[in-house]
């Protein structure tokens, strides 16, 4: 009879030397003991076994500019992957004529099936996070694109920056997005002629200049951003 520390509801014979059982619901998640008794005595594996709650879906969020590696929890089925680009910079403003807003940054997605789209031995995922549009560095220069994102092969564009010396118009906001349940932020658009404009969502786009108040130059976009959620 095999326990995992209540007892397994089947038990079924892999190999030789390793064997297939079903538990109930433990309670509490954690690592627990293996304790397998056979006509030949017992044997106790120590925090052999990590019991996870397969209702309790993980995101994890990267939303600072830069690439790293994202850690795969070995309990889950399916990996959702959101990805938004970097928002644009507001343009330069200069003789009356405000700086228009930099335009939030785009989403992309995909959901990934361990098994079919990515194989069960794979244990992490890489991204890559996409900065913002710099601020201009003249008072009448246009706004700069921000930079795409990449979540594993999924990959989302940046924002475009502002018009120069236009009066606007303000930046185009990308919708949030809902998906398997899970809902992700907007990407607010940057004001025109409002250089201290950026919201402070992920992707979101800078400012433009305002030559009456100043600063001239727009303001810089926000980083975008790579979410995991992890579920069974």
């Amino acid at each position: 009879m095999a326990w995992c520390e209540v007892e397994a509801t089947s038990v079924s014979v892999s190999s030789a030397t390793s064997l297939t059982c079903v538990v109930p619901t433990i309670g509490s998640e954690g690592a627990k003991n293996v304790v397998i008794t056979t006509s030949g005595g017992t044997a106790t594996a120590s925090s052999a076994f990590t019991y996870y709650n397969a209702y309790s879906a993980s995101l994890t969020s990267y939303t600072s500019a830069g690439s790293g590696t994202y850690a795969i929890p070995a309990w889950c089925n399916k990996i959702d992957v959101v990805v938004m680009g970097g928002g644009g910079s507001g343009g330069g403003s200069v003789f009356a004529n405000w700086g228009g807003g930099g335009d939030g940054g785009a989403y992309n997605y995909t959901t990934l099936t361990r098994g079919s789209e990515i194989s069960w031995a794979t244990s992490t995922l890489s991204y890559t996070v996409g900065a913002g549009g710099a601020a201009t560095s003249t008072s009448d220069g246009y706004g700069n694109s921000g930079a795409s994102s990449t979540g594993h092969s999924t990959t989302a564009s940046g924002g475009a920056g502002g018009s120069r010396q236009n009066n606007g118009p303000a930046g185009t906001t990308t919708a949030a997005l809902t998906l398997n349940g899970e809902t992700y932020p907007s990407a607010v658009g940057g004001n025109y002629g409002d250089s201290s404009n950026a919201n402070a969502n992920p992707g979101s786009g800078g400012g433009g200049g305002n030559s009456f108040s100043g600063p001239y130059v727009g303001k810089a976009g926000r980083a975008g951003a790579v979410y995991f959620r992890a579920y069974q």
